[in-house]
């Protein structure tokens, strides 16, 4: 099996330690400009320290990492342990060694404040705040760009990124969440009753089932005043 098309992106090991920027958590690392084989490469290095998530039996050893190389330019994304808000990086290598990094103001979010004890589930959302959720699903199954594009979803590049040579498949497709959207199991962060929300569920594959893809929008108060959905990202914690 070609590792290179086996796994999804690789994992970025800064020499500085970056907090988001909206809720102070730390921000873990990855990329897809790399090899795509999962590999940890750690600032300073020139070659991939460690491979995460991989079978023993198909893991390099270091004799066979060391060929590998990051190109000169390649960009990362940063996700917050505590709301998935994410941030976007440049890294740049200097004689084959990664030696800088260049990060970029967080990504807009709402205010939250700090996180509950206990995060509410779909219970917590109105009937006028699940609908326009559950349609933007639905535009995502089907490559609606039309309504992506109105949410969102290609200001930061292309929302179907992570969807792509993705394990055994050179790409998953989406289908909806089984079930009356009543019963999505989901995460809803909010500071009081009123919108703003920051929602996050696991995403659903032909070729999986539940999915290691997560789904995260924000639910905002329209100039009308009716909910409505802002893209966050679909990504793979």
């Amino acid at each position: 099996m070609d590792m290179e098309m086996d796994l999804l992106f690789d994992w970025y090991e800064p020499t500085d330690e970056f907090a988001c920027g909206h809720c102070g958590s730390p921000l873990r690392w990855r990329g897809m400009d790399g090899p795509n084989a999962s590999f940890v490469w750690r600032q300073g290095q020139a070659a991939p320290v460690d491979q995460r998530g991989v079978a023993p039996e198909s893991k390099m050893d270091a004799e066979q990492r060391a060929t590998y190389r990051l190109p000169t330019t390649f960009t990362l994304l940063g996700i917050c342990e505590r709301f998935y808000h994410l941030t976007d990086a440049t890294g740049r290598c200097r004689g084959e060694v990664w030696s800088e990094m260049e990060v970029a103001p967080p990504r807009e979010t709402p205010d939250l404040g700090e996180p509950l004890d206990e995060v509410p589930g779909v219970e917590v959302l109105s009937e006028d705040a699940l609908a326009p959720l559950v349609r933007f699903v639905r535009a995502l199954v089907d490559h609606d760009e039309a309504v992506l594009r109105g949410a969102g979803a290609y200001d930061h590049g292309d929302p179907y990124e992570f969807t792509r040579r993705w394990r055994l498949w050179d790409h998953v497709d989406l289908i909806m969440p089984p079930g009356d959207p009543r019963t999505w199991q989901m995460d809803v962060y909010r500071r009081e009753e009123a919108l703003p929300a920051s929602i996050v569920f696991d995403m659903f594959t032909v070729q999986e089932g539940r999915s290691e893809l997560t789904l995260a929008v924000d639910l905002l108060a329209g100039t009308d005043g009716a909910p409505v959905v802002r893209f966050g990202s679909l990504h793979v914690m």
